[in-house]
């Protein structure tokens, strides 16, 4: 069960079922897997010339998890693997 990240938001985010969001990560230069961080969730509008355009919805802590030895009490399981994470341009606003 390596590919799954847990997200705990500030304040709930309704995830609408056919919308793009995004989750950016700060300072996940050189981190390993397990290690909580601060993060951005944001909900894309546009993209143009490789550069994301998106509205902020709230900040966060996301770590990846190894086991659900100790259920989560709240927050959102993300299905990505903490290694597959992108480098893309945003712009938020």
């Amino acid at each position: 069960m390596s590919s799954v990240c847990l997200l705990k938001t500030k304040t709930p985010v309704i995830f609408e079922p056919n919308g793009t969001y995004g989750i950016i990560v700060f300072g996940s230069e050189g981190t390993q897997s397990g290690v909580l961080r601060t993060c951005a969730v944001v909900s894309l509008r546009t993209t143009e010339d490789s550069v994301h355009y998106a509205q902020f919805e709230t900040v966060g802590e996301i770590k990846s998890i190894a086991s659900f030895l100790q259920w989560p009490d709240r927050g959102y399981l993300v299905p990505v693997a903490w290694d597959d994470r992108q480098d893309r341009e945003w712009i938020v606003g």
